[in-house]
């Protein structure tokens, strides 16, 4: 890959490498309150489309649209003013690692009752709780990391006991079952935007990380290297130094002896 320090025009790539270094410098409260913002603009896309849709109450006899609007509801009710807290916390410059996992648990709890709407296995959001578990290792740290790996186990298994023991109605958001057992494009669309699309996004991040990592690996070796030319000219100058005045004060003895 090109390095964005090589002269010439950095490649996209390049750039986008540029900019994620930048965010991920970030104290943890700036990128929080940036993942908060996206969410939140996601979140207000998907609202409106929802608008459009639920007077009809269901979409052609294939699943009902009010579940789905009360979870959007519960969405947004604590999303608006999470965002303004991490807004007005970011600004205090410190880390706010609070922030973080704060946002792992509310997100993962609204994806438990999203699960819960669609069905786990039949929905593409069950990809949601993977990805989100190695976005937040990448994006993060590994403390935070496993956090949201025992938010997502228990995400998964906890939409599955809702499930199994019919503590709540099986995905009472779907009027026909039979949707995901046929090949429907108003099914697979979705499925392959959430759960490809997301695992192209999080791809990208590790690729990203892992070359930022090889660039500051290089970058550290290549420290240490003129360090080490440094000390050896150092050390050169010194001894020449050394003998130089040695030798002026044994012409000084020669020519002025006692």
């Amino acid at each position: 890959m090109k390095d964005s320090l090589e002269p010439g025009a950095p490649s996209l790539f390049s750039r986008f490498l540029a900019r994620y270094e930048r965010v991920m410098g970030w104290p943890t409260g700036k990128k929080v309150l940036f993942l908060t913002g996206l969410a939140l603009g996601v979140h207000l896309f998907a609202t409106l489309g929802l608008r459009t849709t639920v007077s009809h109450g269901n979409v052609g006899g294939l699943f009902d649209i009010a579940p789905l609007v009360r979870v959007r509801q519960i969405w947004m009710g604590w999303l608006v003013p999470f965002f303004l807290i991490c807004l007005w916390r970011a600004r205090s410059g410190r880390e706010e690692r609070w922030l973080a996992h704060a946002l792992i648990w509310l997100y993962g709890l609204t994806m438990l009752l999203l699960l819960h709407a669609w069905g786990q296995i039949t929905t593409a959001y069950f990809y949601v709780a993977p990805l989100l578990t190695l976005f937040a290792a990448v994006a993060f740290d590994e403390r935070i990391g496993w956090a949201t790996y025992a938010q997502a186990t228990f995400l998964v298994f906890g939409a599955a006991a809702v499930d199994t023991l019919g503590l709540l109605p099986y995905s009472p958001a779907f009027i026909d079952r039979g949707i995901d057992a046929h090949p429907r494009v108003i099914y697979y669309v979705p499925v392959m935007c959430v759960s490809w699309g997301g695992f192209s996004f999080v791809f990208l991040l590790i690729q990203a990380t892992t070359e930022i990592r090889a660039r500051q690996r290089r970058a550290l070796a290549q420290t240490y290297e003129d360090l080490a030319r440094a000390k050896d000219a150092l050390v050169r100058s010194e001894t020449l130094s050394l003998v130089a005045g040695v030798g002026a004060a044994a012409a000084h003895e020669l020519g002025n002896p006692l």
